[in-house]
C-alpha cells in the first residue's frame, strides 16, 4: 500500500484549484510547464473564463482535462503574467 495519504497535509486558506480543459493545447502546455489562453475576443472584448488564468497563484492545484479524462494535475509555481500566443 502506498504511504501517499499518510503524508502530512497543510491546509492554505489561500489555495486555490483550477480546472483546465487544454484538448488542443495539453501537450504543449503540460510538456512546456505552462498555461495559455487568449485574453480578447476578435471583436476586443474580453473573455470573462479566461480573465480568471491571471488570479493563479503558486501553490494553487491545477487539474488538467483532455480527451475525456483527467490528463495531469499541477502545482503552479510562479504568479500569472500576460504572454503573447505562444502557438
Amino acid at each position: 500500500m502506498s504511504n501517499l495519504f499518510q503524508m502530512p497535509i497543510e491546509f492554505n486558506s489561500n489555495l486555490k484549484y483550477w480546472w483546465v480543459n487544454q484538448n488542443k493545447t495539453f501537450e504543449e502546455e503540460v510538456g512546456g510547464g505552462y498555461l495559455w489562453s487568449p485574453q480578447l475576443k476578435k471583436n476586443g472584448m474580453k473573455i470573462t473564463l479566461y480573465v480568471f488564468m491571471l488570479q493563479v497563484q503558486p501553490g494553487d492545484i491545477v487539474v488538467s482535462y483532455a480527451q475525456q479524462q483527467i490528463k495531469a494535475v499541477g502545482i503552479v509555481t510562479s504568479p500569472a503574467s500576460p504572454a503573447g500566443n505562444p502557438f
